[in-house]
């Protein structure tokens, strides 16, 4: 097949889940046949990361170049955030599939923009074939709230290499506390710092905080008498497999989390995870009911508790069918069986 996958990958100035979803997309593809041509549709195409990465048969082109993108010709084009609008019109002959990542909302978009977005997703809902979410919730959302009509579900995996890297052996010796994502309100870092300070010292080593945002400030200024808690900063993904294997608990508290690639990687890690009880990660979670404990973000002593129970949680090693249920080839088999069943 000739497939375009459209949208943001890593550069060396950004990167983001749906980079790294469109990435490992384009290259499970490639590998899944060698006959497949794959062709990357995004921008700033001179400062692609790990470009000498893709296998052969995947290529990249700005996603302004109509002429390569006219004549590429593609029977599958997969597509993400606004990058769709470049394929509402023509390509009569491909089944075009738009992915939903999350939903618009009033707390992270001003009113205009909040309006735009709207109208940009009607506009692809009319002129593509398939719109299909990443969760459960993302449906929900975008179904009932905001009158889309989506097609299916599917979840978002890990590359196989990254899983062996998570899985193949896990440091549970110590009692570190973890949080991996962007310091950004959403995220509620600190209410996980409001947690953390409760626990006794003899109950946890560390509580390290990856990554980067608005709120690091803030939230270095909330927990600057804790020398307990760690800001790591941003880590190359090469190096996250470590930063989870060293860690018992992963804490991430997003109420309106769309999927939340993280809690799937700290599962795969081993980790004991506590998420809240509502967002797209409880349908996954759901699915390693003795890795997990679901919270009230506004109830900070049920946060204490569970982070204690995972602290002190003794977890077997996950299953094989449990590690191939987190592949990018169940991720695939997901999407097409979406095209597939409305063939």
């Amino acid at each position: 097949m000739k497939i375009i996958i459209a949208g943001p990958v890593t550069t060396k100035k950004s990167s983001g889940g749906v980079a790294v979803f469109n990435e490992n997309i384009a290259k499970s593809l490639a590998n899944l046949d060698k006959n497949n041509q794959i062709l990357i549709a995004t921008k700033n195409i001179n400062s692609i990361e790990n470009i000498e990465g893709y296998p052969n048969n995947i290529s990249i082109v700005d996603i302004t170049n109509f002429k390569v993108l006219k004549k590429f010709n593609p029977d599958i084009i997969i597509s993400s955030l606004w990058y769709s609008l470049f394929f509402c019109l023509g390509y009569s002959r491909s089944i075009k599939v738009h992915i939903l990542h999350g939903f618009t909302n009033y707390r992270d978009y001003s009113d205009w923009k909040f309006q735009i977005m709207h109208t940009i997703d009607k506009k692809i809902r009319k002129n593509f074939n398939f719109l299909i979410a990443n969760s459960e919730f993302t449906k929900y959302i975008n179904e009932n709230i905001f009158g889309l009509k989506i097609d299916g579900v599917f979840s978002i995996g890990l590359p196989q290499n990254q899983i062996h890297k998570l899985t193949s052996s896990n440091c549970t010796d110590n009692k570190n506390i973890l949080y991996v994502g962007r310091l950004v309100s959403a995220k509620r870092v600190d209410k996980i710092i409001e947690a953390v300070e409760k626990l006794e010292d003899s109950e946890y080593d560390k509580f390290k905080i990856v990554g980067y945002g608005a709120e690091k400030s803030n939230l270095q200024h909330l927990s600057m008498k804790d020398k307990k808690i760690e800001f790591i900063g941003s880590v190359p993904p090469e190096k996250t497999p470590n930063i989870y294997k060293n860690a018992r608990v992963f804490v991430s508290l997003n109420p309106s989390e769309p999927f939340g690639i993280t809690y799937e990687e700290a599962i795969a890690a081993g980790l004991f995870v506590v998420a809240p009880n509502t967002g797209g990660q409880v349908e996954f979670l759901k699915k390693f009911p003795e890795r997990c404990l679901f919270v009230d973000i506004n109830d900070t002593n049920s946060i204490v508790n569970a982070i204690k129970i995972g602290l002190n949680k003794k977890l077997k090693s996950l299953t094989k069918d449990e590690i191939e249920s987190l592949n990018y080839k169940t991720t695939l088999k997901q999407i097409f069986k979406v095209i597939q069943n409305a063939s």
